[in-house]
């Protein structure tokens, strides 16, 4: 199997790559990042890390030409509600554009292309559990450009037959996530430093890192991933001040915590229905939401190094 990972050295992206090595896959990267593997990866015959700006057509297509891989799991976005209001040119360019890059050159060569969206998709949803045939009403320009790229996607399917698969993910945390929300309160945590709780009323699903590339191992191994679309959570539903509370008592000390107003267009409640995934993919979310800050704290207690990696793509 040949596996091309855009946005290979970013956060979900290094686990995934570091998860295909470790069964044998030949896995190249394609990222526009400058920034070391996080892995400490060093190109040989199973690994080939090329830096490339998705924006740019050609440099994309060739990449993808040379790689002929089985698989293109694209993961390279602006992340994120904040970055993506203050970057809205940028967010168009990387997020839409070049998801539109990406597809096509996949096209071109005829491999299947597993696309990382996200629950902001939705829009607001209180109330019941969200299957994947709800309305798409995004909020926010995040969600609003993760709902462009999915409709690429599923424009060149219909348009050139391209076989692909739509992640939606809930809060992904985890080691090497540090640029992400519950991850930077446990480091604050530990180090006893300030946080600043933004609202703390909004209801957020969470999903470790390890669940996710589960996932996303399915859809390259699975036929039955081909031209669906799924939502990836768990079971873990809890309001950001219960999530304080939660870390709090994980990391065995009291929290200073300040709370300011919501980020303008965030998500107040989102309840995945993941009922799709695990009857079509046997895939259900493992780890807890106790065992994974668990490990995130023994992985900040390890390697202190971990704290000042800052990875671009998701």
């Amino acid at each position: 199997m040949r596996v091309l990972v855009v946005g290979g050295l970013g956060f979900i992206g290094s686990h995934l790559v570091d998860f295909l090595l470790g069964r044998g896959e030949s896995v190249e990267i394609v990222d526009a990042s400058s920034a070391t593997s996080p892995m400490g990866w060093r190109p040989a015959k199973a690994l080939t890390i090329e830096r490339a700006d998705i924006t740019n057509f050609a440099s994309i297509e060739r990449l993808v030409f040379d790689a002929n891989p089985d698989c293109v799991v694209h993961l390279a976005a602006i992340t994120g509600v904040k970055r993506c209001t203050d970057l809205p040119k940028e967010s168009f360019e990387i997020n839409v554009y070049g998801t539109y890059n990406v597809t096509m050159a996949t096209v071109s060569v005829g491999s299947k292309l597993i696309f990382i969206s996200s629950r902001e998709v939705y829009g607001e949803t209180l109330g019941a559990a969200t299957s994947e045939r709800a309305p798409l009403r995004p909020n926010n320009l995040y969600g609003l450009t993760k709902l462009l790229g999915e409709r690429i996607v599923e424009w060149a399917h219909h348009k050139h037959g391209l076989r692909y698969t739509i992640l939606r993910l809930t809060n992904v945390y985890g080691p090497r996530g540090e640029k992400y929300g519950l991850p930077t309160i446990v480091r604050k945590a530990i180090a006893g430093e300030t946080i600043q709780l933004m609202g703390g009323s909004q209801v957020m699903n969470f999903l470790f890192v390890e669940d996710a590339i589960r996932a996303i191992a399915k859809c390259i191994d699975d036929p039955r991933s081909d031209n669906q679309v799924f939502n990836v959570g768990s079971s873990d539903q809890l309001s950001m001040s219960q999530l304080l509370t939660k870390i709090s008592e994980l990391v065995g000390r009291p929290l200073r915590a300040v709370q300011v107003a919501p980020r303008l267009g965030e998500t107040q409640s989102f309840t995945p229905d993941t009922t799709k995934i695990r009857q079509v993919l046997n895939w259900s979310a493992q780890v807890s939401l106790d065992e994974g800050i668990k490990r995130l704290v023994a992985s900040y207690e390890q390697d202190s190094n971990t704290l000042d990696t800052k990875w671009e793509s998701i």
